[in-house]
């Protein structure tokens, strides 16, 4: 059986930035206009992705140009922020953050890192935790319901930004755009199982990744992730974050190489990966997964508009 796919993360826009001669057509990004076209992809979520470094926000305006021009007769497009750089750089006022943010069609979630520290936090790779700028961040995606994206924290960031929602009663929703169980194959990139509880008890979901680093030693341990969170309560919580991106010059990611299972190399390779999930979990189960776990998410940020399977 066929099923609308939604997906909360791609690195689309940040291929077409980092080339003039780049297109949405073109294959080596994996998450190509026809790609996600052929592999059934109702929905696709693309970040605004920029490393904490000089330039990070001009990258991310090339970035919001790309995205404008993105157009499919089967594919809807939604924005995210990966790592908060991408609007504000280390030596600018805080006061910018709230003032770039507002200009936004509102993105789906954005993560205050990426894998290093920054003026915010720190990131995956390392064990900071919350800064002050940090604290302002958070109130400033409050204040425009975006959610928290705890795929690129730091464990110390994430239970910092969890302590600090609760002690200041944010009404902000958290989630992991693409982040598998930590249990199930041992990596910083994974979610340990208390936050993985802690995303379930607040409604927020958590997008399966398909890098072999992230997932095991094959492409059928995904089944052992999604196994995994289900016994920790997850069945309206699982989503799908397939991380596709190609043709970017990150030197940082080289030790990941080869990053995609032959059998899920790109977006056209969808339905395979749904029929797997099917064949082990059945219809019901793989319908929230495949789209009804997002949609409900995403209707309860208020983009019940945007996100129309019909």
């Amino acid at each position: 059986m066929l099923y609308p796919i939604v997906d909360f993360h791609c690195d689309l826009l940040a291929y077409l930035a980092e080339s003039k001669s780049a297109t949405p057509f073109q294959e080596e990004v994996r998450c190509s206009i026809p790609q996600l076209e052929e592999g059934g992809v109702a929905i696709q979520v693309c970040a605004l992705f920029s490393e904490t470094k000089k330039g990070s926000t001009s990258f991310a305006e090339a970035q919001l140009d790309a995205f404008s021009t993105l157009s499919s007769d089967s594919t809807s497009f939604l924005l995210s922020i990966e790592n908060l750089s991408c609007f504000l750089e280390e030596d600018e006022p805080i006061t910018l953050l709230t003032k770039r943010l507002s200009k936004l069609d509102q993105p789906v979630y954005a993560s205050l890192t990426w894998n290093t520290e920054n003026r915010f936090g720190g990131g995956n790779q390392t064990h900071i935790g919350l800064k002050e700028d940090g604290k302002c961040a958070l109130e400033c995606l409050a204040k425009y319901r975006i959610a928290l994206d705890l795929s690129h924290t730091s464990d110390q960031l994430a239970r910092d930004s969890i302590a600090y929602i609760d002690a200041s009663s944010l009404p902000l929703p958290i989630m992991a755009s693409h982040s598998n169980a930590r249990k199930c194959c041992d990596t910083p990139r994974n979610l340990p199982d208390d936050l993985i509880q802690e995303i379930i008890s607040r409604n927020g979901v958590i997008g399966l990744n398909g890098i072999r680093h992230f997932t095991g030693k094959e492409s059928r341990d995904i089944l052992h992730h999604i196994e995994h969170i289900l016994t920790l309560g997850g069945e309206n919580a699982i989503v799908l974050g397939a991380d596709f991106f190609g043709g970017l010059n990150l030197p940082s990611l080289s030790h990941l190489y080869p990053y995609f299972f032959d059998e899920f190399q790109n977006a056209r390779m969808y339905p395979q990966r749904i029929q797997r999930i099917e064949k082990a979990f059945g219809k019901e189960l793989t319908e929230k997964i495949a789209y009804k776990n997002a949609q409900h998410f995403l209707t309860s940020l208020t983009l019940k508009e945007k996100v129309s399977l019909s």
